[in-house]
């Protein structure tokens, strides 16, 4: 029941709310396409647009993974991160949320689909990624030497293969598909707090005062303007980032199968085909029924009384009957 729920209510706050919070954010965006909202502006939207929920502090948002500081002069809000994150969520019960669905699953669902398989080479990528459009970006595109450079490193780091579950490609999702995909930041560097516990850690409330927000929406308003008109500034900005809308990269791997990437890669890329283990595994089952049948045999001849001799002779040949048949049966069904 809570699955269906779910999947009908979820999709509807998904289409409504979430799709409001979304338009808000991108109106606001710091130029083209970067899913990046400078947090001044983010905060003067509160006041000046209505956005009534862009209050959080910037203690808490940090701590949810929300802020892009790779530029300290001028921190940003990460468009995906913030509009997914728990804020956004709705309580309708005490087991569980509903939260804005991340449109970055589907995107990766697709090339699961078209790849089939865990791991896939630069070229093979590109070019479903190329083809594949979002909300955002549109099919048939051309992906930037920037983002081509950075899957080539992935590739390199992993002997020319990418994992596609791992946190180097969601990365470069993130890059590729900057308004659908959040950044991935390393295991332990965020932490999940409701602003209730929040509030209960720390003392202070998540949210910032009016007074405050008013300050921002004054500091919007007498200096320059902000958003889509700063875009000179950005792509100077662009050019010092490698290419990329924000210097946020980082070389740190983590990957979801860990334990088993060796082995596939180690198989060619692909992993072991069943077909590889189906003779031992028959061999196994069939030694493994030999052995019952044998157990079987025993224990009736012994139930019904028979000497010692006649057990030895009963042995043998079900040892004979049980090869027999053994060598029989695997003949018939390999072939």
């Amino acid at each position: 029941m809570s699955e269906l729920l779910t999947e009908r209510i979820g999709s509807h706050i998904d289409d409504g709310d979430c799709r409001d919070i979304l338009a808000r954010l991108v109106k606001h965006e710091d130029g083209n396409g970067t899913g990046r909202v400078r947090l001044q502006q983010f905060y003067a939207s509160n006041v000046l647009d209505g956005n009534w929920q862009f209050r959080e502090r910037t203690e808490y948002l940090r701590l949810m993974g929300v802020l892009d500081e790779s530029d300290s002069s001028e921190p940003r809000v990460i468009i995906p991160n913030y509009l997914y994150s728990h804020t956004n969520c709705l309580n309708v019960s005490r087991f569980y949320n509903l939260c804005c669905m991340n449109q970055c699953d589907g995107l990766l669902a697709h090339l699961e689909d078209r790849i089939q398989a865990p791991q896939s080479t630069p070229e093979e990528i590109i070019s479903i990624v190329s083809a594949l459009p979002s909300a955002s970006v549109p099919a048939g595109r051309t992906l930037s030497q920037a983002l081509r450079r950075k899957l080539q490193e992935v590739a390199e780091h992993h002997n020319g293969w990418i994992p596609l579950h791992g946190r180097l490609f969601s990365q470069w999702m993130h890059f590729a598909y900057p308004r659908e995909c959040p950044y991935p930041h390393t295991s332990g560097a965020t932490l999940f707090l409701s602003e209730s516990e929040w509030q209960q850690q720390t003392g202070n409330a998540s949210s910032l005062s009016q007074v405050e927000l008013q300050s921002y929406a004054d500091s919007v308003q007498s200096g320059p303007e902000l958003g889509a008109n700063s875009s000179k500034d950005l792509e100077q900005t662009v050019t010092s980032r490698d290419g990329l809308c924000s210097a946020m990269w980082t070389h740190e791997e983590e990957l979801v199968d860990d334990l088993n990437w060796s082995p596939t890669i180690a198989s060619g890329g692909r992993r072991l085909p069943s077909a590889v283990f189906r003779p031992f595994m028959l061999a196994l089952l069939l030694a493994s029924f030999a052995v019952t049948l044998r157990s079987i045999a025993w224990q009736g001849a012994v139930s019904l009384g028979v000497g010692i001799k006649s057990i030895a002779a009963c042995k043998m040949s079900e040892f004979a009957v049980a090869d027999g048949w053994r060598r029989r049966t695997t003949i018939s069904m390999i072939v």
